[in-house]
This record gives structure tokens, C-alpha cells and sequence, in this order.
């Protein structure tokens, strides 16, 4: 991420999941788009056509199969970074569900339940990497793709698919049709195989840690794997992707469509022709019921995966390759640890603690040195330690593991920030123009890799020259999070029923862009945070849509207000303007003013000096006409250093400077109509 004075780096704060709408599966979505780019692609018809004639298969008397997985965690430093436990746990889940052995198969209805099977597949994670070296089948890569993954999330770490099945896990994946998409894989022999294997959210991995609680507010049990690997090897929909459609299996009934939740049986009997009393399989993994009621394939959809395996993905059962892999046992070798953690939040109060977590891969540490840069205690062998941060700033962390094979080391710079518990702002009124970057050391800038949030010197709304843009419209990939964060404001000063007042300029690119910008308010120095504004598209839009790079003139501006009033009685506010990209256009923001009623207007400028400059042990202020001026001074970390009353009408001295450390202070000066700035640097 880009760091500068006013931005610290740091990772994504959650995810936004207010969509109420699912579209759990992708597979034929993403086919039929793949298509529509190249027609040489063949059609799921000629892949049913090819899997209908593969010699048949009897899933009950053959040896069983064993298929190398490793596991791309595509991330960026969010939950979205799931742990090894995580994952063995979706493992553990997809062999029972594939060898019959899941618990919840003895709830299968007794029709259903008399001509259930298995292919008796088991999945294990890969001992050996494609280059011969030690692994424990999990790659953990930083991207921004891991938002709003397409196939292109496959290139950043890709194992030959002949070989492996690869499964890429990611924070959220784009769907045409709308809503939130649970996974999706490519059929066998269909396509390019370096995008062979399946694409799976990070919530729907397995059923503990960040997939007890998933997007859909309970877990799916780990079944989202399951329901993707059968189309892996061939499977459809139960529906058949159509009314009353043809899945090529024959013990599976026909549905007249997808089912949800978890029906009650019989569920739809008679629905179509030949579905029967009994009603839909609704408990079938191939349908898009809850992972919580599913608990079967048939004989007829074991034997078609196994024809699969046989004839199609015959080389990853092979003995050649379970032995290049290290799968051929479950003896496994012990792999050198390669560092990761992750922590449960970035912005704290002074006084709060903050829970590390140990993320480490490709081999178990048996030791661990955190170090913790302004934290109390400021070092640990622990793997999950708990640190208090009692000072304000900004701090790095760092982790070294090691075994009896090897060890590793990371390090994160800028990471944790630590608010005063005093708000940096006590006026009656906060107003921000951008015009002055000294006043600007408080504001935190948290992007992607890509385009985000930064000062624009040339584009103003009404005076001035200056806004805060993003640079949308080429080089902000879709569905990168870009967020700006206001220093903390005393809204017990301003009172009355405060109101953030802003101007905004943004253009679509079209009739269906989607960017979107939210505001946000935290009461906890930013732990936490509460939605107060949302808008997107048209609604977002100050004029009309434009292909061209947007760069507002006076009129393409509209000024917005978010109401304040629930927070009237907090002291430490902060607000972050976070915006989410979609394909459109550029987006700007300028003067901002929270005030109440009785006091939107503008703060004149006053001029004001600081000397000496540099300064040692202190330094004055002097002005014209400040006296009864609050003075705050700020380092440029946005942490207030010193307050004060200017008593004479002209100067005020302020001492003691020396314990600040060296540096560049900015001091800001509020009377009752009028505001100043100057910059002050410490030796």
C-alpha cells in the first residue's frame, strides 16, 4: 500500500455484506461468460455429450481414489486469511461427505436413503510443491483480486492442475446475476487448465472459525466445497439448470428448479414429470439447499465422478503422482514455517488491547518472537498474544517462527494506531477545505494497492484549489475498498443537532455503474464502526454519465449533509468516507464542516507565525487579533501533543517542546470566527 504523511498502512476493515441476496453456485455463470470471450469453448451440452459416452463405472468395487489439494488463500490481510485449522477442517468435512461417512447421511429420508453411494474419494493436502519442495498444501498471496474474484485471481498462485486440485479461497467473488456468490468450478475437460479447479469464499470454508458465522448468517457446514468438486468431476444441478431439467443421473429425481433452505420432505412431490410421491432430492449436494440438510450423492452421481476420475482426471490418482506429491501416505514430512498473522482490529483508544494471531504456513512453528513496537508487554513467545497499547502513535509489529527445520520472520510497518482518548478537535465547529496540508496530519488514508484517495492541488468546489479525489476511472480495480478517516472531533463542543455538511463531485461511466460511497461513524477511535451514508450509481452522481476522465467544473457539484445528531454527546468522533469501486468514474470530496445549525459558516483565515523555526526547548505564536484562541498542536501522526488559551491579545509562549522528540508539529489556532495554521519543526 502507498504510505506518506497522512497515510498509515493498513488492511481492509471487514467486509460489506448487505446484500440479502445469494447466488450460491457460479459454475454455469461463469461458463457461459468464458463463452461469450471465446466460442471455442465448448458448450455444456458437448460436455454432457462427452461425459454421457466415458466407459461406465461402478463406484462400489474399485480401489479408492486419493486427489492432491492445495489450498491459495488470496488476501489482504483480512478475515478473509483463514488458518490451517480452518482448512483441515473443510478437508475433514469433504472425505466424510465423499466416502458416505457423514453423520448427518442417517437423516436421509428412507427413499433417498436406498439409493445413496459414493465415490469414495479421498482429499488430502499436498506434502510436496510443484518445484519438489516441502509444503503443507496451503499458499497464503497478498492481492486485491481477492475482492470481486474472477478467473484472474488464478494466475497470482497456480498449481499445474494435471497434478493438484487447486482451490483458490478469496474474500468475495463477482457475480453478474447479482447478490453474493458462494463458489464455483470448471467442469472436466472444459477450458484452460491453467484455470483448472474451484473458486470458494473465505466463510464457506469448512464450519469453525470465520465460517461459524458466514455471509448468510449460518454456516454451510463446508459443503460449498463439496457441491463445487461435483461439478469438478461432472456433476449438475439436480434441475438440470432448467425446469424440470435433465442432470444425466438417473436415481436423482427431476426439480422443477433450485430449492433453498431446508425443506421439509416430501418437498414439491409430483412437482414434475417422474419426480414421484417422494418429491425433490432437495437433500442432495448438488442442489443449493442449506449445508445443514444435505447428506448425500446417489450411486448414479458416484459412478459418474469415478468415470471421471478414470478417464478424464485419471493423473491425480496416479501413483507417479501421489508420490510427487506426497500423498501416497499419511506420513507426512515436517516443512519449515513461513510467518503469518493477522489481528482483530487496528484501531484502538489508548488502554485497549488488540489479540494477535498466529498464521504461519507451510510447516507448524514450535517457537514463536513477536515483537511489539509500543505495546505493553512489547515482546512474546506466545502464539495468540494479547497486547495492550497504552500510549498513543503508530506501531509496527513483527513475528519470527521457527522448528526443528527452519524458521522465518515478517514484519508489518505502520499497522497499529492508538488514539488519545482526548479528541483532537474541542471547537465549536470542524471545517476542512484541503487548501492547507498542514492541517491535514490527522487524517488517516487506508487504500488498495491500486488508485485510492489522495489530495488533488488543481480541483476545488466553490474557492480554492484543492479536494480529495479517487482516480476511478482507469487503474481502481473492480471491487477494491478505498477509505479516508477525519481526525477525532469533540462533539460535545458543537452541540445542538450537528450535521456533516460536504461537497461532492462523481460522473458514471454508464447507466449500470455501481461505485458507491459510504460514510461511516466511530465513537472507539475507529474499532468500530456505524454506517450514516450510502449511495450508489445514479443516486451517487453530481451530473450526467461521461466516457471521458472526469474532472468536475463549479456546477457538477452537489453538497450533501449526513445527520450527527445520535453522537451529539460523544467526545471522540471520527468519520471515514469509504468507497467502493465498480467500473465507474472519478469521485471527489471538499469542504467539509461539522457544525450545528447556529454555526455552518465559514472560519475566516488569520495569519499566523511561529519562531524560532526550527525550535529546541519553545517556541511562540503570534498572530493578529488571537486572543481567547484555542491553540492545538499536532504531530504528524495526528496525535494532539499540546492545548491552550492564547491569554494576550498577541502571542502565546509554549514550553517544553524538547519532550515532543524532533519532528514536524503543526499548530493550529480556532477563535470564534477565524482559524490558522502554521508548521513548526523540532530539532
Amino acid at each position: 500500500m502507498r504510505i506518506n504523511i497522512l497515510t498509515y498502512l493498513t488492511f481492509l476493515i471487514g467486509l460489506s455484506l448487505q446484500s440479502q441476496d445469494y447466488n450460491p453456485c457460479s459454475t454455469m455463470e461463469n461458463m457461459e461468460k468464458r463463452r461469450q470471450n471465446n466460442p471455442n469453448l465448448k458448450s455444456i451440452e458437448e460436455i454432457d455429450h462427452l461425459i454421457n459416452h466415458l466407459p461406465p463405472a461402478n463406484a462400489n468395487e474399485r480401489a479408492d481414489y486419493v486427489i492432491p489439494v492445495v489450498f491459495h488463500v488470496i488476501h489482504q490481510n483480512g478475515p478473509e486469511n483463514i488458518s490451517k485449522a480452518q482448512i483441515e477442517d473443510q478437508i475433514r468435512t469433504i472425505n466424510l461427505d465423499f466416502s458416505g461417512m457423514n453423520e448427518d447421511a442417517a437423516e436421509t429420508p428412507a427413499p433417498f436413503a436406498a439409493v445413496a453411494g459414493a465415490p469414495n474419494i479421498e482429499f488430502r493436502l499436498a506434502n510436496i510443491d510443484p518445484n519438489g519442495n516441502c509444503t503443507d498444501g496451503i499458499v497464503h498471496v497478498e492481492s486485491p483480486l481477492t475482492f470481486q474474484a474472477t478467473d484472474d485471481v488464478k494466475a497470482i498462485s497456480y498449481w499445474p492442475s494435471d497434478d493438484y486440485l487447486n482451490v483458490w479461497v478469496v474474500a468475495s467473488i463477482e457475480s453478474d446475476a447479482g447478490g453474493v456468490t458462494l463458489g464455483y468450478a470448471q467442469f472436466p475437460g472444459w477450458g484452460d487448465p491453467l484455470t483448472d479447479g474451484l473458486v470458494i469464499r473465505y466463510d464457506c470454508i469448512g464450519s469453525i472459525e470465520e465460517a461459524e458465522t458466514p455471509v448468510t448468517g449460518s454456516s454451510y457446514l463446508g459443503r460449498v466445497m463439496t457441491h463445487e468438486v461435483g461439478h469438478w468431476l461432472g456433476l449438475r444441478h439436480i434441475w438440470g439448470d432448467d425446469n424440470c431439467g435433465n442432470d444425466w443421473i438417473d436415481d436423482t429425481p427431476p426439480a422443477a428448479d433450485k430449492n433453498s433452505g431446508c425443506p421439509s420432505f416430501p418437498h414439491d412431490a409430483n412437482a414434475c414429470s417422474g419426480t414421484g410421491a417422494n418429491g425433490e432430492m432437495f437433500m442432495n449436494y448438488m442442489d443449493y439447499s442449506h449445508g445443514s440438510c444435505q447428506s448425500l450423492f446417489t450411486q448414479g452421481q458416484s459412478s459418474r465422478m469415478v468415470s471421471v476420475m478414470e478417464n478424464i482426471r485419471y493423473n491425480l490418482s496416479s501413483p507417479g503422482n501421489l508420490a510427487a506429491t506426497g500423498t501416497d501416505d499419511l506420513d507426512y514430512d515436517i516443512c519449515a514455517p513461513v510467518a503469518g498473522f493477522n489481528y482483530d482490529a487496528m484501531f484502538l483508544c489508548a488502554g485497549d488491547s488488540i489479540e494477535f494471531n498466529d498464521l504461519s504456513w507451510n510447516g507448524t512453528p514450535d517457537n514463536y518472537d513477536w515483537t511489539f513496537e509500543g505495546g505493553t508487554p512489547d515482546v512474546s513467545d506466545e502464539m495468540n498474544p494479547v497486547i495492550t497499547y497504552n500510549d498513543p502513535g503508530v506501531y509496527d509489529v513483527s513475528l519470527n517462527v521457527s522448528n526443528g527445520v527452519g524458521s522465518d520472520s515478517k514484519s508489518m510497518t505502520d499497522i497499529i494506531y492508538i488514539s488519545s482518548l482526548q479528541a483532537e478537535y474541542t471547537q465549536a465547529q470542524y471545517t476542512e477545505d484541503f487548501e492547507d496540508e498542514s492541517t491535514l496530519g490527522g487524517w488517516i488514508i487506508n487504500n488498495d494497492e491500486d488508485n485510492g484517495w489522495e489530495l488533488n492541488n488543481s480541483v476545488s468546489s466553490s474557492f480554492g484549489s484543492s479536494s480529495f479525489y479517487i482516480q476511478n476511472r482507469s487503474g481502481n480495480a473492480d471491487g477494491s475498498i478505498d477509505e479516508l478517516i477525519t481526525p477525532s472531533v469533540d462533539m460535545t463542543m458543537i452541540g445542538g443537532s450537528p450535521k456533516l455538511y460536504f461537497d461532492l463531485a462523481y460522473a458514471m461511466m454508464g447507466n449500470v455503474s455501481e461505485d458507491r460511497l459510504k460514510i461511516y461513524v466511530s465513537t472507539d477511535c475507529g474499532e468500530t464502526w456505524g454506517l450514516r451514508f450510502n449511495k450508489t450509481g445514479s443516486n451517487l452522481a453530481s451530473t450526467a454519465n461521461t466516457t471521458a476522465n472526469f474532472v468536475p467544473t463549479d456546477s457538477q457539484w452537489e453538497e450533501h449533509f449526513v445527520n450527527l445528531s445520535p453522537f451529539v454527546d460523544e467526545p471522540n468522533v471520527r468519520l471515514k468516507f469509504q468507497f467502493e469501486s465498480s467500473a465507474g468514474n472519478n469521485i471527489y470530496i471538499d469542504n467539509l464542516n461539522i457544525s450545528n445549525q447556529n454555526s455552518v459558516a465559514q472560519f475566516a483565515p488569520i495569519q499566523v507565525e511561529v519562531y524560532p523555526n526550527p525550535a529546541k526547548n519553545q517556541f511562540v505564536i503570534q498572530g493578529s487579533d488571537i486572543k481567547n484562541g484555542q491553540v492545538s498542536v499536532m504531530n504528524a501522526y495526528g496525535q494532539l501533543v499540546y492545548s491552550g488559551t492564547i491569554q494576550d491579545n498577541h502571542q502565546l509562549v509554549v514550553q517544553g517542546i524538547s519532550d515532543w522528540g524532533s519532528g514536524v508539529y503543526f499548530v493550529q489556532i480556532f477563535t470564534e470566527n477565524a482559524k490558522g495554521t502554521a508548521k513548526l519543526l523540532v530539532e
